[in-house]
């Protein structure tokens, strides 16, 4: 049996699988993230920069 993590996703509390991509996750609370390159079962590779979430309470990312 697969490792379950809790998540807050728009005030949802959503549990998933340990490794499910963030789009799934969303998914299975009926939140739907855009996204253009996205394909189930796909390796993602992030070409098209779409998909756009904001996390609280992380580490800042710096565009150098």
């Amino acid at each position: 049996m697969a490792k379950m993590v809790n998540l807050k996703i728009d005030g949802k509390d959503v549990q998933v699988a340990e490794g499910v991509n963030l789009i799934d996750a969303a998914e299975t609370a009926g939140i739907h993230i855009p996204n253009l390159c996205y394909m189930k079962g796909m390796k993602g590779i992030g070409a098209c920069r779409l998909c756009l979430v904001e996390a609280e309470a992380a580490r800042p990312y710096y565009r150098l």
